[in-house]
């Protein structure tokens, strides 16, 4: 039998430096993005929500905290309550300051990720994955734009990060600080978008499963849920005192009815779409969860209807950012103006190979390749065993849950973007598996046994863990 190849670890000294050349190459290029949104008009990089954001914003400048403008409870009112400091401070250039802050902060979940990856077994990984995160056009150029979404994605590469400090702990318990970083940053991802707390759920209760046992496992899920729930259970508190309502917001019903009748393409569309619904009496939250009731009780009759929507919904939302495929809300995205296909949709010769069955082949070469990345990608690692079986599940879970829920409510490609650095990193390793198949077996630590300790698979101890 074949030596175990053994995993080799960088010097204290070799890791220092990486950490410091990382450093100073992100600095130079949020410096630089910095710099690019100072230079667009009214130094504001506009996201596909930003009108309604303002209008909630503009609420809550003039009648506090309580306001009672209608924005502040259709949308979910975290996002426009972060921003709302910095309005206080300069209504000109508060769209700029949250624009910087939000390329710092996607910046630092590069860093704070890659520096924790670099003290596993995965060291490797440690500037491939830096130099892949940094340049992905989506998160790159769209960092700065008002909008959620790429913060989202930053929250769960800082709670990726702090599972894989976690997993180099000899001795795991919940007092350990990595988990409350992880489940301060998902919580401030469920502030901004509420249906990311059933992506932090399942978050935790893998880590939570792979590291403890039962007992301390539900109660590590209970804690970490109970701290993700604050965002949503605020903007409840919120809707109470100021529109006399229980409700997050009130949208879900509306935007659940757009992907569905008999009319629905699963995405949005200029026709006219929808279930009948009756109409009541009631606040908006009534109303809401009346829309929300009609549009279930029509999935549960029309079950064929049904299925084929949710599979174009799960298409759409893994749709290209554009071409003939494209199905989402991302034409304020800046990587649409320098798109390489976009250029050639300026003649009719060039908008018939783009829409043409060229365009479509690629595209769908795209969308098929992703997919199919993301999926060898976790088999790979979730062969491996260990550490690198858990993170596998960390990656996918979400990113897969986070497409259910839009085809429960609109296919669209711009909502994968919360998750995209997970589905990204699972892409990258699926393409590392392809490509380098021997230095992945130096991941195979030879004292490395199976962990998931919650469901009794093997028993957890220090083998489970390895040298920084």
């Amino acid at each position: 039998m074949a030596k175990q190849a053994k995993p080799k670890f960088s010097s204290a000294k070799v890791l220092k430096k990486q950490r410091k050349n990382l450093l100073v190459f992100l600095s130079v290029i949020s410096l630089a993005k910095i710099i690019w949104l100072w230079n667009q008009p009214n130094h504001i990089l506009l996201g596909s929500d930003t009108e309604n954001y303002f209008s909630g914003l503009e609420g809550l400048v003039k009648e506090g905290i309580f306001s009672t403008a209608g924005n502040l409870h259709y949308w979910p009112s975290g996002y426009p309550i972060i921003m709302w400091p910095f309005a206080e401070i300069s209504t000109q250039l508060f769209s700029f300051f949250v624009g910087s802050i939000q390329i710092i902060f996607f910046s630092f979940s590069i860093y704070y990720f890659t520096t924790q990856l670099q003290k596993t077994i995965f060291s490797t990984l440690f500037w491939p994955s830096a130099l892949f995160l940094s340049f992905n056009p989506t998160l790159f150029l769209n960092a700065p734009a008002i909008g959620y979404e790429v913060n989202a994605a930053a929250c769960f590469l800082i709670a990726l990060g702090a599972f894989l400090k976690s997993s180099i702990r000899a001795n795991r318990s919940l007092k350990d600080r990595e988990i409350w970083y992880a489940a301060s940053s998902l919580a401030l991802a469920t502030f901004m978008q509420p249906r990311i707390s059933i992506l932090a759920f399942t978050f935790f209760c893998i880590w939570a499963l792979a590291f403890f046992r039962r007992s301390l496992a539900l109660l590590m899920v209970l804690i970490t849920s109970l701290l993700v729930a604050l965002g949503p259970l605020l903007m409840i508190g919120r809707n109470i005192v100021a529109n006399d309502f229980v409700a997050i917001s009130t949208n879900l019903g509306t935007t659940m009815n757009i992907g569905a009748g008999p009319e629905s393409t699963g995405g949005y569309t200029n026709k006219a779409t929808g279930v009948p619904c009756s109409t009541i009496e009631g606040n908006p939250a009534v109303q809401d969860s009346h829309r929300v009731k009609c549009v279930l009780n029509w999935y549960l009759e029309n079950p064929k209807d049904a299925i084929g929507l949710f599979i174009r919904k799960f298409q759409f939302h893994w749709s290209p950012w554009f071409g003939p495929l494209a199905n989402g809300t991302t034409a304020r995205s800046p990587w649409l103006d320098i798109h390489p296909f976009r250029s050639l949709v300026q003649t009719q010769e060039g908008i018939n190979l783009v829409y043409g069955n060229t365009g479509k082949l690629i595209s769908w070469g795209w969308e098929i390749g992703s997919l199919f990345l993301m999926f060898w990608g976790f088999i790979a690692f979730w062969r491996l065993g260990g550490l690198a079986q858990v993170m596998a599940a960390l990656l996918l879970v979400p990113s897969f849950l986070n497409a259910f829920s839009s085809m429960l409510t609109i296919g669209d490609n711009r909502f994968r973007i919360p998750t995209l650095t997970l589905s990204l990193l699972l892409q990258f390793l699926g393409g590392y598996a392809i490509f380098a198949k021997r230095r992945m077996r130096m991941w195979v630590h030879p004292r490395q046994e199976s962990t998931w300790v919650g469901l009794n698979w093997k028993k957890n101890s220090e083998k489970d863990s390895l040298p920084a």
